[in-house]
């Protein structure tokens, strides 16, 4: 089985190599064409490849597709079926394995099982009641769902029980016709029979079904691992079972909070871990075969670190106990201190660490996937920036499959929420951790969930850390992204594991030569993180990575941008904050692709292009406290599709420029430019602006007339100054909140 296991994965390694030849092929392909279309601002080699490009390039992609042609034949010669990580079939057979049940043996959740009883009897008695017990995986939902639904008693007495297990293939009429199948086994009486033609589009017919057995009969349900992003699904499965079925007890086990909010007609059951006595004993049930077993007392003493790093999660327990049952102490060491992605890979397909994250890994839609999956390349426990996060999922083009349905923004949105809700990511607790973000949503992954994508990920993704003793290859294809710690110049293979990179990022790296070097090599690279790395001047080789969507260079010291990055016509989110710059460039208006432009915090900066308007596509810019900006350029107007502006200490800003019309403005921050005197009458032309913050504008006596004709004005702060508001504020119909506080505010 394991030779098998490592047969199909460098089957898959092989295949992997030449689709990521073909996608950088692909890559060059459209940075060529849109040089050949590009109106101005060619460099002498862009030039020079215009004028002789056609037969180099045709020359070139023959020989390149001929030579992945080649490879594909040879894959297929030698090639079985396989299902690669992101396949969206069905579950492999080892995840949907189900095992006896003995409800003995479950520890610790005695008193679970009384509170979910009572909840289900007190809750809507004289309607239908569905209680979904909620959880991050491996805590033993589906356990105590069994508990419940194995109890007798007088007060759990029910006419028929239906057990369903759930998959990725859910089906309203596979649900529906189980439950009317299992009442005709049990109930006797009249009982509709199955309909053959409900999968023909018989849903009406299936409802009434099931609703007329839930109506006669007393019945105790559990759908089992509920795991959908789909909220209309979810719906109509809430309304299969009609509303007003007084004796019927839904139990839900799911762990995704939008699947409990959905589903539930009251509130959730939340499902906490087991205690450190109760996981302890897990453990030894599994490693000894009995906690009480008289055993080296070594053992014993690793046995319960081991059991401590399970964090009450039961399943954690039990399949770490497997792994060292009857092994020797090398084995225990290792799962007492190895990561535990790399125990699950070594003791693949014996271990069942990650079985819960499996099943709602292979629930996910492909995008979502791909999300979940990038997520690896973030160290273990790091405090990830929401909005951050997004820009980086739109640089490396995750959305393309769903373009048109929703903007990228919103599709972001819409995945953190979805990875938040299936207890995946966790939102951090911003008075806990030292503030380096500039949104106001942080984020971590969850621990388990983190070590299941490093697992996953493992082939795609490299870390290393050269603060840190390097032991042995991180492995031989070269890697889609990378995140490199304390980086040095090792060796060559350094430069080839990540010479086929989309994403690079650089943590805590003082060698800025070495980076420098390095850069040449990520030809391919769309993303790249150099934030905080020392740099005191860009290297102009910067120009080889034509192909950037994503610079962040934050921290830097340096004061200017070399022109080399002139050549970077294809960036769209670009972060120089906190720098040393004393003026914007002048080729930063021409990278038209530009969306998203962070110069926050340089205090140097004195000076932007009078042509800043021409940046059409540009969505967010955060000029925040750039003390020494006095004035907008007039062209600024011209920057139409702007949504986000961020000018909040600015405090040598004096006036905005006239007009003022930024047709999709929705959040403007004005906070403490305490010298602007006034906003212009055009200020009343922002249809969108949904946010506005005049909080210590103290400079500030009076709002335009214009105000109150802001249609969509949803959140007002005018704190700390004293003001005439304009008279009738009433007039604005949306607004929600109004903060004034410490002000002098005259209506």
């Amino acid at each position: 089985m394991e030779d098998q296991s490592l047969e199909a994965r460098v089957r898959l390694t092989n295949i992997k190599i030449v689709l990521y030849a073909l996608e950088d092929l692909l890559d060059e392909l459209e940075y060529h064409g849109s040089i050949r279309h590009r109106p101005s601002r060619r460099t002498w080699k862009d030039t020079l490849f215009w004028l002789s490009g056609p037969l180099i390039l045709h020359t070139n992609v023959a020989q390149r597709l001929d030579t992945i042609s080649r490879k594909l034949r040879h894959v297929k010669d030698h090639s079985v079926e396989f299902c690669s990580r992101q396949h969206t079939g069905a579950l492999p057979q080892q995840y949907k394995e189900q095992f006896g049940f003995d409800g003995a043996a479950i520890i610790g959740r005695d008193r679970e099982k009384q509170d979910v009883k009572r909840l289900l009897l007190q809750n809507n008695r004289n309607s239908l009641s569905i209680l979904p017990i909620v959880g991050q995986p491996g805590l033993g939902k589906t356990s105590l769902a069994r508990l419940v639904f194995e109890d007798g008693g007088e007060d759990w007495e029910f006419d028929f029980r239906v057990w369903i297990s759930l998959d990725n293939n859910l089906s309203l009429t596979k649900i529906g016709t189980h439950i009317i199948s299992e009442a005709n086994k049990s109930v006797k009486g009249s009982i509709p029979q199955v309909c053959r033609n409900y999968s023909l589009g018989c849903p009406f017919q299936l409802a009434h079904d099931v609703q007329e057995i839930l109506h006669n009969s007393s019945c105790l349900i559990v759908l089992d691992n509920l795991f959908s992003m789909n909220v209309n699904f979810l719906v109509n499965l809430k309304e299969l079972f009609g509303a007003k079925q007084k004796c019927a007890k839904v139990i839900v086990t799911t762990s995704s909070k939008l699947v409990a909010k959905v589903m539930g007609t009251s509130s959730s059951y939340n499902l906490g871990g087991l205690s450190e006595e109760h996981c302890w004993t897990v453990f030894a049930e599994k490693s000894f075969g009995n906690k009480d077993a008289i055993v080296d007392p070594q053992y014993t003493e690793i046995g319960k670190k081991i059991a401590r790093r399970c964090n009450g999660i039961p399943m954690l327990a039990q399949s770490l106990g497997s792994m060292v049952h009857n092994q020797g102490m090398n084995t225990w060491l290792a799962v007492r201190d190895e990561e535990l992605w790399k125990l699950e890979e070594k003791f693949f397909p014996k271990s069942t660490v990650f079985s819960s994250f499996m099943a709602i890994y292979y629930s996910m839609h492909h995008t979502l996937k791909l999300c979940f999956l990038y997520l690896s390349v973030f160290p273990r426990g790091s405090i990830i920036d929401k909005d951050e996060l997004i820009r980086q999922w739109r640089a490396l083009d995750l959305f393309r499959s769903e373009r048109g349905t929703f903007s990228a923004s919103l599709l972001g949105e819409i995945y953190t929420d979805d990875l938040l809700s299936a207890s995946i990511l966790e939102v951090v607790d911003t008075s806990l951790v030292e503030m380096k973000c500039i949104s106001s949503v942080v984020l971590r992954v969850n621990n388990l969930a983190y070590d299941f994508l490093r697992y996953l990920t493992r082939d795609d993704v490299m870390h290393l850390d050269y603060g840190m003793a390097l032991s042995g290859s991180v492995g031989k294809p070269p890697f889609r992204y990378a995140t490199l710690t304390c980086y040095t110049k090792e060796s060559a293979t350094d430069e080839y594991l990540v010479s086929s990179a989309k994403a690079v990022l650089f943590r805590n790296c003082e060698a800025t030569k070495a980076i420098a070097d390095l850069l040449p090599v990520l030809r391919y690279t769309r993303l790249l993180d150099l934030s905080g790395c020392p740099f005191e001047e860009l290297p102009a080789s910067i120009d080889q990575l034509k192909h950037l969507r994503y610079l962040n260079i934050s921290g830097f010291r340096i004061t200017a941008l070399p022109n080399e990055m002139g050549c970077l016509q294809n960036l769209k989110f670009l972060d120089i904050s906190k720098t040393c710059i004393e003026a914007l460039p002048t080729f930063i208006t021409t990278f038209r692709k530009l969306k998203y432009l962070n110069v926050h915090g340089c205090d140097r900066l004195r000076n932007l292009p009078p042509a800043l308007g021409d940046l059409k596509g540009l969505e967010c810019l955060n000029l925040s406290s750039c003390p020494l900006i006095c004035k907008l350029p007039a062209s600024f107007s011209g920057l139409h599709k702007l949504q986000r502006l961020d000018l909040s200490n600015c405090t040598g800003l004096d006036q905005l420029p006239h007009p003022f019309q930024l047709e999709s403005l929705e959040n403007l921050n004005l906070e403490g430019c305490f010298r602007l005197k006034q906003l212009p009458e055009s200020f009343g032309n922002l249809s969108f602006l949904r946010n506005l913050n005049l909080a210590g504008c103290s400079s500030l006596k009076q709002l335009p007339e214009s105000f109150v004709d802001l249609p969509m004005l949803q959140c007002l702060s005018i704190s700390h100054i004293h003001i005439e508001l304009p008279d009738p504020l009433v007039k604005l119909q949306r607004l929600r909140k109004l903060k004034i506080t410490y002000c002098d505010a005259v209506i």
